[in-house]
């Protein structure tokens, strides 16, 4: 009888093993997924400018990315970011809150796809990528969010109309095609300029590409080739 019930016993603490583990590998998947998603920032001092206002964020900062949102949280309180740069605010260097692509003009133009919390920041005179197993120099490159905000890694010019306005490195500048609405970022004097029914087509242009961002294209030989919106058509940078 001893026997019949160890014979019984085994396929039940089997069966309990299997189940144990089956739950520790999913707790396990879930704070890698979790670890993926969030981003901690401690005790750093960042800011961010969401339409003409800007706002400073100064401790323990907690990035959480889901589905093209990423949720800020400080002290409780929680922001939604949909593509605006994260800056820190002691060193010359943003991060990405979501997917972003990167287009390379030197090399026909190609265009990747960047991974969201990836970082931009300034190393001597280059600009490198950093993040999602990714550390390359893309220096006399631009960033593009797939809808408004176009990151620009050198001395350009916006163009609309009869006005010029000079921007920096690390600086950005967003078009809402729908409301007209025209906003730009020059980091180096850490200043926004905003306006408003702006019908004419909206250049960036340097001395190594000319983009439309009337258009969401970049100027070759005097056309427009357009860029990639749907980022699932385009290769990860690697």
């Amino acid at each position: 009888m001893k026997y019949i019930k160890k014979k019984w016993l085994f396929p039940i603490v089997a069966g309990l093993i299997v189940l144990i583990i089956t739950v520790i590998v999913i707790v396990n998947l879930f704070f890698a997924e979790k670890e993926l998603t969030t981003m901690k920032l401690n005790n750093e001092d960042i800011y961010i400018y969401f339409s003409e206002e800007k706002f400073d964020f100064t401790g323990n900062i907690l990035l959480d990315y889901n589905n093209n949102i990423t949720n800020i949280s400080l002290d409780g309180n929680k922001t939604k970011l949909f593509s605006e740069p994260i800056y820190y605010s002691k060193r010359a260097e943003i991060i990405l809150p979501v997917d972003y692509s990167i287009t390379f003009p030197a090399s026909a133009c190609v265009q990747k796809k960047v991974g969201y919390y990836s970082s931009i920041k300034k190393i001597d005179d280059d600009y490198y990528l950093n993040g999602n197993g990714v550390n390359q120099n893309i220096s006399n490159n631009f960033l593009f969010d797939g809808k408004d905000y176009y990151i620009f890694i050198n001395d350009s010019k916006v163009l609309f109309g009869d006005n010029s306005y000079d921007i920096s490195p690390l600086s950005y500048v967003n078009y809402v095609y729908d409301t007209k609405d025209l906003y730009i970022y020059n980091y180096d004097n850490d200043e926004l300029y905003y306006f408003d029914n702006v019908d004419d087509n909206v250049y960036v242009e340097n001395e190594y590409y000319k983009v439309n961002l009337t258009s969401d294209s970049v100027v070759v030989n005097g056309k427009d080739k357009l860029l990639m919106k749907n980022f699932d058509y385009l290769k990860k940078l690697k």
